[in-house]
């Protein structure tokens, strides 16, 4: 069942998602303004910064005074993590979370705690919606990492987890009945490991699964890789943006494969290699993302890393008023190789724990099959 939290802002959204730009900018403009003052009264961090930059807080009149505000980038939370908690928040009220994605760059911040998933979660089942899924829906995520048993079933039993070490070609027999007894309706998981899973059922078919839709994000999905996904299971694949920080949205829509930011989630802006923006259809920039929803840990002006190419101004397809990025053009694939010749996405490595809030950085280097050297930049923290 879902929570209030999700509830009331699935309802929102489906509410919004009609309005003109002009009412969505008006939305986005109140919502500007009170994370804005909430930063600058309650955050040391963005405190320092808006001095420095001579900026107040209190004087935001448009959308075009977003500019006008300095960027966090992730060395800002790694340098002084603490400084950019809202202290206003009760400290039980707050969870931490340590991102690192496939960069090697842990970065901690934290989350107001089940809040902040709870709006997440919200908006995944927005997006997810597109290609029919509904929180009913049985989905088959192959997103895991655990091991050794292989199979794992959500609270619910609406999910099956299948650990990414099960997706070879001498392990996954043993799991095809299993996987074909559950009958999912839609999968979920990295360009990757959906491109192993079509491989494994090349060699253990499962005649009986007929799946409504494909689910990806964290990676770019390759052109070879959706035609070859799409020749397997011949439905709708639907990519998805979405950050650890909650900072913002983005999924295609019902007809088209362009990223739909959320206008309700928080701003966007794709910056050029001298910070200007970029204006111009098909140029790339930087993702810069302002969050409307992580009044914890605020994410202003924030930049992402990723880098996306600019799409049209509206889509025409579905109707809706959202930003579009044609295409995500800085996440990557990246594989380790076991002794057996078996391929481990990246992604699957996804550091999302406070082990890793006492590096600074690492790197995984790989000469040899079945071999890895794991390099780390430790913080004193570091036992």
């Amino acid at each position: 069942r879902q929570g209030a939290t999700v509830r009331r802002t699935v309802r929102f959204i489906r509410q919004s998602e009609g309005w003109s730009a002009p009412r969505l900018r008006a939305y986005q403009l109140t919502r500007l303004k009170e994370i804005v003052r909430h930063a600058g009264a309650h955050v040391p961090g963005y405190r320092q910064k808006f001095l420095a930059h001579g900026v107040d807080p209190a004087a935001i009149r448009s959308l075009a005074d977003l500019p006008g505000l300095p960027c966090l980038t992730k060395d800002d939370l790694r340098a002084a993590p603490e400084r950019y908690v809202a202290d206003n928040i009760p400290r039980d009220r707050l969870q931490l979370v340590v991102s690192g994605g496939t960069t090697g760059t842990p970065t901690g911040f934290y989350h107001i705690a089940r809040y902040n998933d709870d709006v997440a979660r919200a908006f995944r089942l927005a997006m997810w919606s597109r290609v029919g899924y509904t929180p009913a829906s049985r989905a088959l995520d192959l997103t895991a990492s655990f091991a050794p048993d292989g199979l794992r079933f959500a609270a619910d039993a609406r999910t099956l987890w299948v650990s990414i070490g099960a997706l070879d070609p001498a392990q996954f027999p043993a799991y095809a009945d299993a996987i074909r007894r559950f009958d999912p309706e839609f999968i979920v998981g990295f360009p990757s490991t959906v491109t192993l899973f079509v491989q494994m059922l090349h060699e253990t078919p499962l005649p009986e699964v007929r799946i409504r839709g494909i689910i990806t994000s964290s990676e770019v999905m390759h052109e070879a890789q959706r035609r070859y996904i799409t020749e397997g299971f011949r439905c709708r694949i639907l990519e998805w943006y979405g950050l650890a920080e909650y900072a913002g949205f983005a999924a295609g829509c019902e007809s088209s494969d362009a990223y739909h930011f959320f206008p309700q989630a928080g701003t966007l802006e794709l910056l050029d290699e001298q910070d200007r923006p970029v204006t111009r259809e098909g140029d790339e920039g930087e993702i810069v993302l302002t969050g409307f929803y992580n009044w914890a840990t605020p994410f202003i002006r924030y930049r992402t890393g990723d880098r996306g190419v600019l799409g049209r101004g509206h889509c025409e397809a579905c109707g809706r008023h959202y930003p579009l990025v044609e295409r995500i053009a800085g996440r990557t694939q990246e594989f380790l190789v076991a002794r057996t010749g078996r391929l481990m996405p990246g992604s699957a490595l996804n550091v999302h724990s406070d082990l890793f809030h006492h590096v600074w950085t690492y790197q995984m280097r790989q000469d040899t099959p079945g071999e890895v050297d794991l390099y780390m930049v430790r913080k004193p923290s570091y036992a």
